[in-house]
């Protein structure tokens, strides 16, 4: 567990759908950053308004377009409470805010939605809580940059934070045993974003608050690729190299994630809260402990695993009992999976094989080594997913099991 986690509050609300009172990210409106014109221009050769990023931002006030051309500006970024959008002009190779160590960009004195850094390579910072972007009580939108060349426990770090990453990369950086992206009691969405863990123990780490994240991919073979605690959350469109898991407390009901047309390779874990898979591939083990009543796998393919889902799949009811001892209100869903290669569908009781659609046949994967996830001619998989046309795909037939089957599944997902 990380050392810099704070204490809990109330979470958002999720239904078993993964909905939210927060838009997901395939929901919010685009941002249209170029229909602007700049209120400023840094040039650190002279050709702009400012020589450095600082003195635009000393100058302008909250709502206001910085324009930064293409160099490297070696220096720390501090919005110092203004509410402003830097776009970088030129390559995002080509336009870099090399830090002098501390943290790159920071945004601690109440910044709100209007603040963003797009386009930018941010490197060189070295601190702790994060080196790359820092922030308290404040929010930021992250589009197209590069994260790279940063070192510390968290690159990007937010507390009472709203954190929004559109096509970022996070690469190279030097995690000491860390996080990513880490952010506690605020909303964090992601989308378009490829990360890497590195050396460090987790991608994405969300805490007491919601965490969103559409069409990215994290490689973190043997981390957690993402950890909510406390935290509702969906994970849709993803390829996903390392854990998922998921952790609450008793009296923490409303606790919840959702895995929708994604690929997992690895542990998926849910330790009270709940958890929905649907229309999924997962190779690696389920392990559902204490998981409240609305915890469902449907649609999806489970393989690479000795036993496909393990755990005590107790559920509680919020209306008699706070602890694992309360009454069974309904019970845990399992249907029309397909459990390939798998020797147990069930370590913990009846195997779920030949009952409720689930399936023990080869998927028929166009070219699984390759991660090609369509299905073959012939595949066992076509239509015989869920039968609620609530589950229908694109083109209004049956639910196909896999990650291409529901209404999840959209054009250009992968």
């Amino acid at each position: 567990m990380l050392g810099f986690l704070l204490a809990c509050h109330p979470s958002a609300t999720l239904d078993t759908s993964g909905a939210t009172s927060k838009p997901r990210p395939d929901e919010l409106a685009p941002v249209d950053h170029e229909a602007v014109t700049a209120d400023w221009t840094v040039d650190c050769t002279g050709g702009g308004d400012f020589l450095t990023i600082t003195e635009a931002i000393t100058a302008a006030k909250s709502g206001q377009f910085i324009d930064v051309k293409a160099c490297t500006y070696a220096e720390n970024i501090d919005f110092v409470g203004k509410s402003l959008t830097l776009r970088a002009r030129g390559a995002v190779e080509d336009t870099v805010i090399a830090a002098p160590g501390g943290s790159v960009v920071t945004a601690v004195s109440g910044e709100g939605e209007g603040t963003a850094v797009i386009g930018f390579t941010l490197s060189g910072g070295s601190a702790s809580a994060g080196s790359a972007v820092y922030l308290d009580f404040s929010a930021i939108r992250l589009e197209d940059d590069v994260i790279t060349g940063n070192r510390g426990s968290a690159i990007v770090y937010g507390v009472s934070a709203d954190i929004e990453m559109k096509n970022v990369s996070f690469q190279d950086n030097n995690l000491r045993g860390g996080v990513v992206v880490y952010v506690d009691r605020g909303g964090l969405t992601v989308d378009h974003t490829s990360l890497a863990c590195d050396n460090g123990s987790y991608g994405l780490y969300a805490s007491h608050g919601s965490a969103y994240v559409d069409s990215s991919t994290f490689a973190c073979p043997g981390a957690y690729a993402t950890y909510w605690e406390h935290t509702v959350g969906l994970l849709k469109r993803s390829r996903v190299d390392g854990s998922v898991a998921i952790s609450s407390e008793t009296d923490h009901y409303d606790d919840a994630m959702a895995i929708q047309n994604s690929f997992v390779r690895g542990k998926i874990s849910a330790n009270y809260g709940s958890m929905t898979i649907t229309n999924s591939v997962v190779e690696g083990e389920v392990v559902l402990t204490n998981t409240y009543s609305l915890s469902t796998i449907e649609g999806s393919v489970l393989t690479g695993a000795s036993c496909a889902i393990s755990g005590t799949l107790v559920v509680i009811d919020e209306d008699t009992a706070d602890t694992a001892a309360g009454v069974m209100s309904e019970p845990f869903v399992v249907r029309n999976n397909i459990f390939w290669g798998v020797p147990r569908s069930n370590c913990s009781g009846d195997e779920y094989v030949g009952l409720d659609g689930n399936l023990a046949v080869d998927p028929l994967f166009t070219d699984w080594a390759a991660g090609d996830w369509h299905l073959a001619a012939g595949s066992p998989a076509v239509n015989a997913g869920p039968p609620e046309s609530s589950h229908d795909d694109i083109d209004g037939t049956r639910n196909d099991i896999g990650v291409y089957g529901g209404h999840g599944s959209l054009d250009g997902g992968w």
